[in-house]
């Protein structure tokens, strides 16, 4: 009978740690949300443009609880591998 108490003892230490996790997750998802529609706002129509630090982690990495359409777009003389070819 103890084993069983320990196994379920050990179960709900599992469960709790997954669901920390999963909510931790979830926070993270939140404050990139609100930091992309505060962009989103700043932006004319809707577009924004991000700097690499802000495609990193708000387009790049996730959680990311939203849809990112992109469009590829290079200002005249911003582009490396143009001046290349």
């Amino acid at each position: 009978m103890a084993v069983f108490r320990y196994l379920f003892i050990v179960l709900l230490v599992l469960a709790n740690t997954v669901l920390a996790a999963d909510t931790q997750i979830q926070k993270e998802g939140r404050e990139k949300q609100k930091a992309i529609e505060a962009l989103e706002a700043r932006s004319r129509n809707g577009i924004i443009e991000f700097t690499k630090k802000q495609w990193e982690e708000l387009v790049f990495v996730n959680p990311r609880p939203y849809d990112v359409v992109v469009l590829w777009n290079v200002r005249p003389g911003k582009c490396e591998h143009c001046q290349e070819a």
